[in-house]
């Protein structure tokens, strides 16, 4: 499983793959997601950031 620890490392990630969004963006995302604060900087699941990249570009067609 591919992973990044961080907001910072996941933004990182998005701007590498031409996907950039902000802190402010994927603070929402996890709040929308309900992800405890306790939870929300830690570790990310790169094939499910690869997931979302995919749906998001789907719904903008």
């Amino acid at each position: 499983m591919r992973t990044v620890q961080g907001i910072s490392s996941v933004i990182a990630y998005l701007e590498s793959v031409d996907y950039p969004v902000t802190e402010e963006d994927i603070q929402a995302l996890l709040a929308d997601m309900d992800v405890s604060s306790d939870n929300r900087a830690s570790h990310f699941n790169l094939d499910h950031v690869d997931w979302w990249i995919n749906q998001q570009q789907y719904l903008e067609l």
